[in-house]
């Protein structure tokens, strides 16, 4: 997963978010967006980050980005 992260930055590099380990378990991750305050994604389809990069392209993401 870290070179999906690494690539996933690299595309979307005016974003700011990072991958946290939930607590108690091994193996589950969410990625939190610090554009976005308060929402967090899951990881997936499997370890890709696919549906985040869904997040990171949404005119509100794309608007608090730009705004920052």
């Amino acid at each position: 997963m870290h070179h999906r992260f690494i690539d996933t930055a690299a595309k979307f590099s005016d974003s700011i978010f990072s991958i946290v380990q939930l607590h108690g378990s091994t193996g589950q991750y969410r990625i939190e967006c610090h554009d976005c305050p308060g929402k967090t994604y899951a990881v997936g389809p499997g370890l890709s980050l696919v549906n985040f990069e869904v997040h990171l392209r949404t005119n509100g993401h794309v608007q608090r980005v730009q705004a920052r």
